[in-house]
């Protein structure tokens, strides 16, 4: 291999790795009100609490994307359940969250996206395990 095929090679991996993870983001919510809302206060500076909200989104199987400090949004493809997470008032010691779920959650409508609710923000106000 040439030192010019080797540079090609080296320029085109990681353009490869960009387009295929600019893919692997959720779509915006709908335009539409949201099936179900809820606020939330969680202790912590709004930077914490939004890195832990996308991981908890992640173990929950949905795709995120982060619009700016204010929110995150994600999609689980497999139910078609969309969320939007927007920090709202934040203080120097907690952060205000609204918690809005779109989605027909064949499982049990409005009830299946409280229950959708009630895991995300179990795992966003669990202590994480420090790193070993």
């Amino acid at each position: 291999m040439t030192l010019r095929n080797k540079v090609a090679v080296l320029c085109l991996v990681p353009t490869i790795f960009l387009v295929n993870c600019a893919r692997v983001q959720a779509p915006p919510p709908p335009t539409t009100e949201p099936g179900f809302s809820q606020e939330l206060t969680v202790a912590g500076v709004r930077v914490v609490i939004a890195a832990k909200a996308a991981r908890t989104l992640a173990l929950f199987a949905y795709t995120t994307k982060r619009f700016g400090p204010d929110s995150t949004w994600g999609h689980r493809a497999v139910d078609d359940i969309r969320v939007r997470l927007r920090y709202i008032m934040p203080s120097s010691d907690s952060t205000r969250m609204l918690v809005e779920y779109w989605g027909r959650c064949d499982r049990g409508g409005v009830a299946c996206l409280k229950g959708e609710f009630s895991a995300l923000a179990a795992g966003i106000v669990a202590e994480e395990a420090v790193p070993q």
